[in-house]
């Protein structure tokens, strides 16, 4: 902010751009793996992933920076929709939902563990471009694999097979692939969007609030990680309890409606890990009140995200699933990217319970005055 001599709001730019670049990844991303399988999908995200990452680590001009930042969100996002195709390609419907849990745990222990990382890797060099380049060193070992990897796809793998064989196959036009990436774009959850406003607004409540600096701010976030962690946990009682039992009774032919049975328990700690941080932040009480709110917070929130997808994984085959999450991501992401461009206002002029509870729908009167 300082550096590039920008108002905070604005220094939030590449944040929300690089997540508003994870609504339209998915939507190219999916259509293409359904037609052209996943390999080819993975080669070029992480490739457009490593090289829009690097010049925007590397630029001193601020929106050069923008920019790229937001088009490492396009090219990174498409494994986001396409990796859940891969697990439904590789594991049987019974065993999908313990493999998916690995899968998912990503988006939320990135949001949450990133800023622990960037923050002492800023400290270390003193220089805000380092929170980047640690990302690119954490991808460094991923680009070989992934160069490695087979192809999944039942439909690619048989088309391929097929054509190595000399037998006519019948391919899809430009005209067709290019109308099915419009369908994914325009088809469409608001848990996103408080999730990142419950993160954007940590940076501001501790720092200013408690004068913590950007390492102190940074180990904040290990409340929501334990809840993350505790997920793991619950998720082991609801598939012994729940989810095996049908999978006995049916072979492996349960309703997808049986994995929502974890966004009700979700649903409880989502809002009153909310009022818990709302009502918390100030100098009166300590620090480790509003942190330990990150703890059902992280909980509540991954036990409905993963319901969801879970159902989503269950109701569509391997062949649509990639479409269904990157039409599912639209809104989610979109909220994602804008909310944070509000939240210190509103936490300014309102105090952080009128945002968080804006975002999950309450209504109030007036606004609450310390």
């Amino acid at each position: 902010m300082l550096q590039f001599n920008v108002s905070r709001n604005v220094a939030l730019l590449p944040i929300s751009l690089y997540t508003l670049g994870f609504v339209f990844g998915p939507c190219i991303a999916a259509p293409i793996s359904e037609l052209h399988g996943h390999r080819v999908v993975y080669r070029t995200n992480i490739i457009m992933l490593v090289i829009f990452s690097a010049i925007a680590a590397a630029s001193d001009n601020f929106v050069v920076l923008v920019v790229f930042r937001f088009l490492a969100g396009v090219g990174g996002s498409g494994v986001m929709a396409v990796g859940a195709g891969t697990l439904s390609d590789l594991w049987l419907p019974s065993y999908l939902s313990r493999v998916g849990v690995a899968y998912i745990l990503a988006p939320f222990l990135g949001p949450s563990m990133g800023p622990l990382i960037g923050a002492y890797s800023i400290a270390q060099y003193d220089d805000w471009k380092w929170a980047i380049w640690t990302v690119l060193c954490i991808l460094a070992p991923v680009v070989v694999g992934v160069f490695y990897a087979s192809e999944t796809s039942k439909t690619r793998i048989l088309y391929i097979r097929a054509k190595k064989r000399g037998h006519a196959v019948k391919g899809q036009s430009l005209r067709v692939e290019l109308q099915k990436i419009a369908q994914i774009m325009v088809k469409p959850w608001h848990i996103f969007a408080v999730m990142f406003s419950f993160f954007g607004s940590y940076a501001y409540v501790y720092s200013q609030v408690y004068a913590f600096d950007t390492k102190q701010t940074g180990l904040c976030y290990i409340g929501v990680i334990v809840g993350i962690l505790f997920w793991l946990v619950t998720f082991a009682f609801f598939d012994a309890v729940v989810y095996q039992k049908q999978v006995v009774k049916t072979g492996d032919k349960v309703a997808p409606e049986y994995y929502l049975c974890a966004a009700l328990f979700g649903s409880f700690l989502i809002p009153i890990s909310l009022f818990w941080y709302a009502w918390a932040p100030r100098e009166s009480i300590h620090w480790i009140v509003p942190v330990l709110a990150g703890l059902p917070f992280g909980w509540g929130t991954l036990a409905s995200f993963l319901a969801c997808l879970a159902y989503l994984t269950a109701a569509y085959g391997p062949e649509d699933l990639a479409s269904a999450f990157a039409a599912n991501g639209i809104v989610r992401y979109t909220l994602g990217a804008v909310f944070p461009m509000f939240i210190i206002q509103c936490s300014i002029s309102s105090g952080a319970l009128a945002v968080l509870l804006e975002g999950q729908g309450v209504e109030k009167e007036e606004p609450l005055q310390d």
